[in-house]
């Protein structure tokens, strides 16, 4: 799959960007934009001329705000075991978020994964799943404790603190 709908791909410099291009909808995901990064970071794993990996979102206004409430709602995370996450965590190249803006629910999960995080200063990190019943997948809520401490993790999980 190299003809992508939801992403942008690009290499320069040894840098493969991947860029989540759903700017009208805050670069929220679908299962089809899952799947398209999740081709996009082995394409970039197998390349050889790729040093890093940079994860994005198009615009100023949104890393990623996670899923789709209208894809969700249509039942788009039924079955889904969300495999990126693992992917970005194994990844034997590095992988940075370049957080530009909201990094919520999925997004900030996809954001928490990678081995490092470059935010701009306006960006926002957070859950909304308790908020709006969007349950987390897979062991994303006891990592994010990994990374941010257990009490602040609890205080964004069950708080919904940014």
């Amino acid at each position: 799959m190299s003809n992508y709908q939801d992403i942008l791909y690009g290499v320069k410099d040894h840098v493969a960007t991947i860029t989540i291009n759903r700017p009208n909808s805050l670069n929220a995901f679908t299962g089809d934009t899952i799947d398209e990064m999740i081709d996009a970071i082995q394409t970039a794993t197998d390349d050889r001329d790729v040093g890093i990996l940079v994860l994005t979102g198009t615009g100023e206004r949104a890393f990623c705000v996670g899923g789709d409430v209208k894809w969700e709602a249509d039942g788009g995370l039924e079955g889904l075991d969300f495999p990126i996450n693992g992917m970005i965590m194994k990844c034997p190249k590095p992988v940075i978020a370049r957080v530009n803006g909201y990094s919520i629910g999925g997004g900030n999960h996809i954001a928490y994964y990678c081995d490092l995080t470059i935010a701009a200063d306006h960006a926002i990190f957070g859950q909304n799943g308790p908020r709006v019943g969007s349950p987390a997948c897979g062991f994303i809520v006891g990592y994010l404790a990994n990374v941010v401490g257990h009490k602040r993790a609890r205080e964004m999980w069950m708080g919904l603190r940014k």
